[in-house]
C-alpha cells in the first residue's frame, strides 16, 4: 500500500501511520492513480516489529587489546568502566569496558527563541539547545567495540552561533600519577574507520599549560596507539581533550576513541652526541666563496663599426673559474669585488682582406666600498700578438656607469699604443662616486673598448655590459652609513659552531633530516638561500613579519593554541649553560631557557609566514621538537623532546628548547654580518656552520 493509503487506524493503533491531509478534493487526473496504476510508491517494511535482532557482521572487528603497551597502561575508555556496549555478541565484542577514568562529550550551547504553546499566540521563550548533538554518532567498533563521531568544522559566519556545532571530547584519568617522576607517555587509539581528519589536534593539559599534539588520523586508521608524546603531569590528574574544531568543512570524519597513559620517565631519543662548547672559540673566519657567472655573453651596450678595421665582440664562454681567473671568457663576483678575464681584437682590412691583427689580454677588477659612495676599477692590459702588416695597435679603452654615478678620474700607467712584441702591461685605474637620488639606486659598470691598427681606425667603439655587475648603493642599511655592494651576490652568515654547538646540531638536524634545505649551500644544489626579511611589515598590518613569525611558533596567544612563552615553557633538562655566561662575559649571570626556531624568524622562509613556502597550518606544534639537554659532565646534547609526537620528517619547521647563550649569542654577531654585507629587505644569503658534525 501507498504511503497515503496506509491510513488506517491512528498513531496510537498503527506503528506506521502515515496520513495525507489536504483541503480540497484532488482527482486522480490532477494527481496519481495509487490504487489501479499503482503510480505511487509503496514502503516495504524489511524489519517489522516482530523480527528477531540479526548477529552482527564480521566488517570492522574491534581491537580489545592495548598490543604492544606495557602492562601498567592506564587506559581511559569512551564508555564508563563495566558498560557492555549494545549489540555486541559473544564471537565480536570485547566483553565489559575495563576504563581507569571518565569520558565525557561537551556541546556548544545556543540559545534560539521557540514557541512552546498551543494557544495560536506567538509566545516566543528563549530556549538552549545544543546542535553538536545531532552531528554525533557512534558506531561498534574500534576500542572495546565502541567509539564515538563527528565531522570536522569552523566556526559559522555569523557570530551569534559560530561555535554552535563544536564538540569536545575529554578524557581523564581517575587520580593523579603515582610514580616519581610523575611522567607518562600519552597515546591516542585511531579506529580503522571513522577517523578522516588529517589535523586531530589533541590537548593534553599539564601544570605548565595546555600542550597541542597534532596527528593524522587518516594516515593511521588501522585500530592503532599512535604516541601524542610524553609529558609530566605533577600532582595534576592527566586530562586530554579533542575537539572538531580544526578548519573542517564537515566533510571529514573525527573520531574519539580512547587515550592511554603509560607512567614512566621519558628523556627523548638522543639526536647527536656530547657536545662541548667552547666559550673562548674565535670567530671563524668569512666564507665568501667566488661566485662563477660565466653563463652567458658579457652584452654589448652598443656596435662597433669600422670602414677598414672590426672589433671581435667580448664573448664569455661557459668556463668555470676563479676570481681574475688565468682562464681566458672568466666573469665572477664576490659581494664587494668583480672580476672579468677576456681578450679584445682588431683586424685591418683591406679590400676586405684581412691583412693585420692585433689582440689584447684583459684582466678587470671591480673593488667596491661597503662604507663608502665610492669605488673603483683597475683594467691590466696586456698585447697578447700582433701579425700581419700591423706594426703598432693603439688600444682606446674606457670605464664608464650608468645610473647615478660619476667617474671622478681616470689613470693610465703607460702608453695607449703598443709596438709589436711590446711585453709592458698597461693599469687603468678609474674611480666612480654615487650621485644618489633617495636611498638606494643601481648603477651599471659597462666598458667602452676601441682603437686602430696602425693608422685604420676603428669608427664606433664598441660597448659591452653584464647585468650580473649591476652596483647597488644605498644610505638605507641601519648604522651602516652609505657603501656599495653587488647585491646579486649572496653573501654567507657563518655560525660560532665551536662556541654555539646547540645551535648549530639544532640547524644541521634540520639539514639532514627534513626538506628544510634553506640556508644550505650544497652542492647537490638542493639547499636554497634563505630571504632576509628586514623591517617587513604584514600585509595589511603594522605588526612587523618577523614578529608575527616567531609569535607563531614560539608564542602564547589568543588566536593560537597554547604552546609556551617567551622565554618559554621548556622541556625539563633543558641546560642553562650558566657557568659559560661567566666565561664569556666576566660577571655571573642567570641564563633562560628560549625557543630556538629554524628557518630564522627574520627569513621569508620560516613556518611561521602564512604567505612563505611552507607556512604551518595552526602553530609551532607543527614543527620538529627538540630541546638541548645539559648532561651531568657539562656537555650537552640534541634530543627529541618526548612531549611532542615523533616526528615524521616532513614537517615545515624546526622549533627547540635551549638555553638562551646558546641561542641567542649564536646570532648575536648577524647585525654585525648585515651591515658588513649591507644586508637589506628581501636580500637572499647562506648559512655555514663552520666544519660542524654532530
Amino acid at each position: 500500500m501507498g504511503a497515503c493509503t496506509l491510513d488506517a487506524g491512528d498513531s496510537d493503533t498503527n506503528p506506521h501511520w502515515l496520513h495525507c491531509w489536504w483541503h480540497e478534493e484532488i482527482t486522480k487526473e490532477q494527481w496519481k492513480d495509487c490504487e489501479r496504476l499503482a503510480e505511487c510508491g509503496n514502503g516495504v517494511h524489511r524489519f517489522p516489529t516482530s523480527y528477531g535482532e540479526q548477529a552482527d557482521a564480521g566488517s570492522y572487528p574491534p581491537n580489545c587489546s592495548i598490543g604492544s603497551l606495557p602492562a601498567n597502561t592506564l587506559v581511559v575508555d569512551d564508555l564508563p568502566d563495566g558498560t557492555i556496549p549494545a549489540g555486541a555478541d559473544t564471537s565480536r565484542g570485547c566483553g565489559a569496558v575495563k576504563s581507569s577514568g571518565t569520558f565525557s562529550l561537551d556541546y556548544a550551547p545556543w540559545d534560539t527563541q521557540m514557541d512552546l504553546t498551543d494557544d495560536g499566540t506567538d509566545n516566543p521563550t528563549t530556549v538552549t539547545t545544543y546542535p553538536g548533538k545531532i552531528d554525533t554518532h557512534q558506531i561498534g567498533a574500534g576500542y572495546g567495540n565502541h567509539f564515538w563521531f563527528t565531522h570536522t568544522r569552523s566556526p559559522e559566519s555569523y557570530p551569534a552561533n559560530a561555535n554552535r556545532l563544536k564538540i569536545t571530547g575529554t578524557w581523564k584519568l581517575n587520580a593523579p600519577l603515582t610514580n616519581t617522576t610523575r611522567q607518562a607517555k600519552v597515546y591516542a587509539h585511531i579506529p580503522d574507520h571513522g577517523a578522516q581528519t588529517s589535523n586531530a589536534a589533541y590537548r593534553i593539559q599539564t601544570p605548565t599549560g595546555e600542550r597541542t599534539a597534532a596527528v593524522s588520523q587518516k594516515s593511521n586508521q588501522s585500530n592503532k596507539w599512535v604516541s601524542l608524546g610524553a609529558y609530566t603531569f605533577g600532582d595534576q590528574i592527566p586530562e586530554v581533550r579533542l575537539d572538531n574544531f580544526n578548519g573542517g568543512s564537515g566533510d571529514a570524519d573525527i573520531a574519539f576513541d580512547a587515550i592511554a597513559f603509560v607512567p614512566g620517565t621519558f628523556t627523548g631519543m638522543a639526536l647527536t652526541g656530547s657536545m662541548t662548547a667552547d666559550p673562548a672559540a674565535p670567530e671563524p673566519a668569512p666564507v665568501e666563496p667566488d661566485e662563477d657567472i660565466t653563463d652567458g655573453l658579457l652584452s654589448a651596450a652598443g656596435n662597433s663599426s669600422a670602414t677598414t678595421a672590426t672589433a671581435a665582440p667580448m664573448t664569455m664562454a661557459a668556463t668555470s673559474t676563479a676570481s681574475c681567473s688565468t682562464v681566458n671568457h672568466s666573469l665572477s663576483r664576490k659581494r664587494t669585488t668583480g672580476c672579468i678575464h677576456s681578450d679584445y681584437g682588431m683586424t685591418e682590412y683591406s679590400n676586405t682582406v684581412p691583412i693585420g691583427s692585433a689582440a689584447f689580454d684583459l684582466y678587470i677588477t671591480y673593488y667596491l666600498d661597503p662604507k663608502s659612495a665610492e669605488f673603483s676599477q683597475v683594467t691590466m692590459i696586456r698585447l697578447k700578438m700582433m701579425d700581419g702588416t700591423a706594426k703598432t695597435a693603439t688600444f682606446d679603452y674606457e670605464a664608464k656607469c650608468r645610473g647615478y654615478c660619476n667617474v671622478t678620474s681616470v689613470d693610465w700607467n703607460g702608453s695607449k699604443t703598443f709596438a709589436k712584441g711590446d711585453t709592458l702591461t698597461r693599469t687603468v685605474t678609474t674611480r666612480f662616486k654615487w650621485t644618489p637620488s633617495g636611498t638606494k639606486n643601481t648603477i651599471t659598470p659597462y666598458l667602452s673598448l676601441g682603437g686602430k691598427i696602425n693608422t685604420t681606425t676603428v669608427v664606433n667603439p664598441s660597448e659591452f655590459e653584464s647585468a650580473k655587475l649591476d652596483v647597488r648603493c644605498d644610505s638605507q642599511v641601519s648604522n651602516a652609513g652609505t657603501g656599495c655592494v653587488f647585491s646579486g651576490y649572496k653573501p654567507t652568515y657563518v655560525m660560532n659552531s665551536k662556541k654555539f654547538p646547540g645551535a648549530a646540531a639544532h640547524i644541521d638536524l634540520m639539514w639532514r633530516k627534513t626538506n628544510i634545505k634553506w640556508g644550505q649551500h650544497s652542492s647537490g644544489n638542493s639547499g636554497k638561500p634563505l630571504t632576509y626579511l628586514g623591517n617587513k611589515k604584514v600585509p595589511g598590518s603594522t605588526r612587523l613579519q618577523k614578529t608575527v613569525n616567531r609569535e607563531k611558533l614560539c608564542a602564547k596567544s589568543a588566536t593560537n593554541f597554547i604552546e609556551y612563552d617567551v622565554p618559554g615553557d621548556p622541556y625539563q633538562g633543558t641546560g642553562l649553560f650558566s657557568d659559560l655566561w661567566t666565561a664569556d662575559s666576566g660577571a655571573a649571570k642567570t641564563d633562560s631557557i628560549t625557543c630556538d626556531e629554524f628557518s630564522f624568524a627574520n627569513s621569508f622562509q620560516i613556518g611561521g609566514n602564512m604567505t612563505g613556502p611552507n607556512p604551518v597550518s595552526t602553530n609551532g606544534s607543527e614543527c620538529v621538537q627538540t630541546y638541548l639537554k645539559r648532561n651531568s659532565d657539562g656537555t650537552m646534547s640534541l634530543h627529541l623532546r618526548p612531549d611532542y609526537p615523533d616526528p615524521v620528517w616532513n614537517e615545515p619547521c624546526g622549533r627547540s628548547s635551549m638555553s638562551s647563550w646558546q641561542n641567542t649569542q649564536s646570532m648575536q654577531p648577524f647585525g654585525g654580518f648585515m651591515r658588513e654585507q649591507r644586508l637589506m629587505e628581501d636580500d637572499d644569503y647562506w648559512v655555514d656552520l663552520d666544519g660542524f658534525t654532530p
